[in-house]
């Protein structure tokens, strides 16, 4: 069993984007991949059941999509903000082609003891090359931190700054990108002229790098979500909650899987600005993974048929008991719910059972 380590800057998006990176590379250079991101308060841990094999580096490929599969936007979506779309792709494909940087990676990685350096400037004495490298900015699609804002501090000499990577650790980027290709979901709201982005990552409490990649962040839940729900960010965000919990409870999987929580990022666009940060935050799955299957799948339906014209306020009431499971939400939930149902030409989502009834309320606070 082998152990490599992504210690945490701070940067949520970045270091999330990182560990599944990381743990992305080892599943890919594994003969029979059984691989886990887990959060051990300092630092994401990325645990391995084998000995990785570096003959295996082209299978690494598979994770970069072709700008022609179902997946190829999202090179789009991940360098948003970024001028150099097209240098940082073929960087990151040249990256993860070369065995040798792959092994120099792994062993920066297998160090217990490495803790935020991945923005410190090079050792003192280190050999330079001839030719000097610029450091690298992290795009704002990627992590919201880098936004530029950072000034400086004589009025004259004003300038804003995005967060730069040495060069010796342009790697992370690298890992970065790859992570939020795979294990990330993209989606676009429209508020008249503003234009949101919504970016969303599961958190890994404990996870199954093949659940991520195979069942969780799949096509067809990107494809649904390309557009958010019409009701907005928090109908979004329970969407994928319960696409994901769902997907879990089908899965046979070799280890279990703990997600907390979505950790999600918005960005704003208005026609005279560019992407600015707006808001970010953790949307908690606590209510989904005690529920039956039967009602995930009821909620499933209602977020689904909800996606429209005239039922946001029923989308947004369930969405803010999925996340805050009190009795008031529940009951504001419901009384919609119920008004619906009576409505002669609305859509039927179908009434609670008992039986239903009685599981949702075994885990309702009062409040």
């Amino acid at each position: 069993m082998r152990e490599y380590f992504i210690p945490k800057t701070g940067f949520n998006f970045f270091d999330i984007a990182r560990a599944y990176g990381l743990g992305i590379v080892a599943y890919a250079l594994s003969d029979e991949p059984d691989v886990t991101v887990e959060d051990v308060g300092f630092a994401y841990k990325i645990t391995v059941k084998e000995d990785l094999k570096l003959k295996n580096t082209e299978q690494i490929q598979s994770y970069l999509p072709s700008q022609d599969s179902p997946s190829g936007q999202y090179w789009e979506y991940v360098l948003r903000t970024s001028n150099i779309k097209k240098k940082l792709k073929q960087e990151t494909s040249d990256f993860f082609k070369d065995q040798r940087k792959i092994m120099a990676l792994l062993e920066k990685h297998s160090n217990i003891e490495l803790t935020a350096w991945v923005f410190t400037p090079s050792p003192k004495g280190k050999k330079k090359s001839k030719k000097k490298e610029k450091p690298l900015s992290l795009p704002q699609s990627l992590e919201l931190g880098a936004g530029k804002g950072i000034r400086a501090s004589i009025p004259s000499t004003l300038t804003e700054r995005g967060l730069e990577l040495p060069p010796e650790h342009k790697d992370q980027l690298y890992l970065a990108i790859l992570g939020a290709l795979n294990a990330s979901v993209y989606s676009f709201h429209h508020s008249g002229s503003t234009i949101y982005t919504y970016i969303v990552y599961p958190l890994p409490g404990k996870v199954d790098v093949e659940f991520v990649i195979t069942k969780a962040i799949t096509n067809e839940l990107r494809k649904a979500l390309a557009n958010s729900h019409k009701a907005g960010l928090f109908p979004t965000l329970a969407y994928i909650a319960v696409e994901m919990e769902t997907e879990k409870r089908n899965s046979f999987l070799k280890e279990p899987t703990f997600v907390p929580s979505l950790a999600y990022g918005v960005m704003a666009k208005s026609p005279q600005a560019k992407d600015k940060p707006y808001s970010t935050g953790r949307f908690p799955l606590d209510l989904v993974s005690k529920v039956p299957l039967e009602v995930l799948s009821f909620w499933r339906n209602i977020l689904r048929l909800s996606n429209r014209k005239g039922y946001e306020d029923i989308a947004m009431a369930l969405s803010k008991f999925i996340a805050e499971p009190t009795l008031e939400n529940y009951y504001s939930y419901i009384r919609l719910h119920l008004r619906n149902e009576l409505r002669s030409n609305s859509i039927k989502f179908g009434p609670y059972d008992a039986d239903s009834l009685l599981e949702v309320l075994k885990n309702v606070e009062v409040s």
